[in-house]
């Protein structure tokens, strides 16, 4: 189990017309084969089902789902949406992988390891495709827009993720505000849109994408802790993958204000054989992990106060119990 299992079973507070059993049929019939498909085609549609086949917490369309709990239509209104959440940000975990060299992900090859870099670009904006479709076939334009928009984000923060990596003069402010665009927007928009979708108000559905921003940024933060803490297995990709890619998270950040030979290290751009490891063992002697720790507990706070206008009970209860998950989790 993962950290989330044994913590808490956020599908277990839905109502079984809408739970993981449907999510996870909703997901199939989006990306099941059509008659006359072709061969690029059933590749494409192979390595979609492969990979979400792989697991995952399901994370963004449970929060749509429970989101959607808000409004009178409840979760089941809010299905296809969720699904297009999950393929949506399986499309960018498939172009993270390429972009990082990343040879696994959850423990198993990564598309481009398995298939190579043309068809893992072409199997990630295949499913951008999809789930955007499946988006706009819902009728509601400005759930279209925003998401697409979102997209835009993700897209602009990757790009100067990697524009400004070894940079020294990268500040927490910057790292926030990247983080904000490249991970917590698309959490907060499935919260919203959940709720607009379930039939939720106006202030209920900006009460949930402040929710979904500040849990986003926490989940993130808890991320980039576990890059620096956990073991390879647990994690199941290779602890340091952002140090090495020259990515200064909030640990590492954090490492630089107290531990002087991270900043040459850091400004050689690790090259030299040890530099990784080196790097490593200096921001987990630092107070980095336990600062970043306190920063995400600090929007773990800021998720649950926004949650203040909802009424007691559920979906309150689970939302907020999302929220407590979030760093607390060990993968």
């Amino acid at each position: 189990m993962t950290g989330l299992d044994r913590t808490i079973d956020h599908w277990a507070v839905l109502p079984a017309h809408a739970g993981r059993a449907a999510l996870e049929a909703e997901i199939a019939r989006a990306l099941a084969p059509t008659d006359g498909m072709d061969a690029g085609a059933g590749l494409l549609t192979t390595i979609a089902r492969d990979l979400l086949d792989h697991g995952g917490k399901r994370l963004r369309p449970a929060l749509a789902l429970l989101a959607a709990e808000t409004g009178p239509g409840g979760a089941a209104a809010a299905l296809p949406f969720a699904a297009a959440c999950e393929i949506l940000h399986n499309a960018t975990l498939i172009h993270d992988d390429v972009i990082d060299g990343a040879a696994l992900r959850r423990g198993k090859p990564t598309v481009a390891a398995r298939w190579g870099n043309r068809v893992a670009l072409l199997a990630g904006d295949y499913l951008f495709a999809r789930a955007l479709t499946l988006v706009a076939q819902l009728g509601r334009t400005e759930i279209s827009v925003r998401l697409g928009r979102t997209v835009e984000h993700i897209c602009q923060a990757e790009i100067e993720q990697i524009a400004r990596a070894y940079d020294l003069t990268y500040s927490e402010p910057e790292y926030l505000e990247l983080v904000r665009r490249k991970s917590a927007l698309l959490i907060a928009e499935c919260c919203r849109s959940g709720a607009l979708l379930g039939g939720a108000g106006e202030t209920v559905a900006e009460a949930v994408f402040a929710y979904g921003q500040a849990l986003g940024t926490a989940f993130q933060i808890a991320d980039d802790i576990l890059d620096v803490v956990a073991a390879d297995a647990s994690l199941g990709k290779p602890t340091g993958q952002d140090i090495q890619l020259g990515l200064l998270t909030l640990p590492v950040l954090r490492a630089v204000e107290s531990q002087p030979a991270l900043r040459t290290l850091i400004g050689r751009r690790m090259e030299m054989e040890g530099d990784v490891g080196r790097v490593l063992e200096l921001v987990r002697a630092s107070d980095g992990v336990a600062y970043a720790r306190a920063r995400a507990e600090h929007y773990i706070l800021a998720a649950q106060q926004a949650l203040a206008i909802l009424p007691a009970g559920e979906p309150h209860d689970s939302l907020a119990q999302v929220a407590r998950f979030a760093v607390r989790r060990d993968h």
